[in-house]
């Protein structure tokens, strides 16, 4: 199908623009150096997130219009330079708290700028107008757009704060059915052998020592 090509497409277009600003999952193409491995941290990854059939125009053959939604979603981590375990620490002491919470403040207040960032990188390659056909034959791609954008809430994770969020990426192809046949069962005997009794003796149709029909 039409949207399994798109999704690769995508994939290859924001591995191709990440600059070792984020990485991509799913696409070989990437390195990092030493200086870009904490974006290694930035990581995206495209779903399949649903789609819509409206009606083709035959019945059985189709063409079909597929509307599709793909999910860009992203997970990055700010490090809190600070263990911020103490922070659920019952052993802790107060100063090792104060010193966690405010690494904690500082981490979650650079994931976000991190995440904004992030945002405006994937929005903006998503919607350049050259990748309008995400690299496919033109007219294979219509109506794209990015109707929505989530950024979910900041977690702690030993002296990291995580952050993650996604970009809906809409956009219609036609589906056209391949005239995929299947795979044969396997077959099933359906023969039936009748018992005369619980001994297991196959019944005879005649009396005892004739032939059927005599």
């Amino acid at each position: 199908m039409k949207f399994r090509t798109a999704k690769t497409a995508l994939i290859t277009i924001l591995g191709t623009a990440a600059a070792g600003r984020y990485t991509v999952e799913g696409y070989e193409g990437q390195s990092l150096s030493a200086d870009q491995v904490l974006n290694s941290l930035r990581r995206v990854t495209v779903y399949y997130a649903n789609g819509e059939f409206g009606e083709g125009t035959g019945w059985i053959q189709g063409p079909f219009p597929h509307d599709v939604k793909l999910r860009v979603e992203f997970l990055l981590a700010a490090d809190a330079r600070a263990d911020l375990t103490v922070l659920d620490n019952p052993a802790a002491t107060a100063l090792q708290r104060q010193a966690a919470l405010a690494a904690s403040l500082e981490a979650a207040e650079r994931a976000d700028l991190l995440a904004d960032e992030l945002i405006d990188i994937l929005w903006n390659i998503l919607m350049d107008p050259r990748n309008i056909d995400l690299g496919l034959t033109v007219g294979t791609i219509a109506n794209r757009r990015v109707p929505s954008i989530r950024k979910d809430t900041a977690q702690r994770q030993g002296e990291l704060v995580i952050l993650s969020g996604s970009l809906d990426y809409t956009f219609a192809v036609t589906e056209v059915p391949t005239g995929e046949t299947g795979v044969a069962g396997a077959a099933i005997d359906l023969t039936q052998t009748q018992t005369a009794d619980i001994s297991g003796a196959t019944t005879d149709s005649a009396k005892q020592g004739a032939k059927a029909g005599t």
